[in-house]
């Protein structure tokens, strides 16, 4: 999605953001993976978590979880994304 297409939202931290999606598991914590979604196009795809994105069906899995997704400002995925991108475990 282009950015110009993004809703714009006030981040309690900093204020007029664009808004972004991510699995509401990364909001907290750190080290669990950061699994972009949809297509190289984005420059802050929606993203999962290592674990969402093992499951079967994740979007299912979210939905059945009750979990939803989470609505972060643009410069919150950037910290959020920094604090779980980590490798892969083998």
């Amino acid at each position: 999605m282009a950015i110009a297409d993004r809703a714009v939202i006030t981040c309690d931290v900093h204020g007029e953001k664009y808004a972004t999606f991510i699995c509401p598991h990364l909001t907290e914590g750190e080290g669990k993976g950061w699994h972009p979604l949809g297509s190289g196009d984005d420059e802050r795809p929606d993203a999962i978590g290592f674990a969402c994105e093992d499951a079967s069906d994740p979007e299912l899995w979210a939905k059945e979880a009750g979990i939803g997704i989470s609505m972060v400002c643009s410069s919150c995925y950037d910290l959020l994304r920094a604090r779980h991108d980590v490798p892969r475990a083998e």
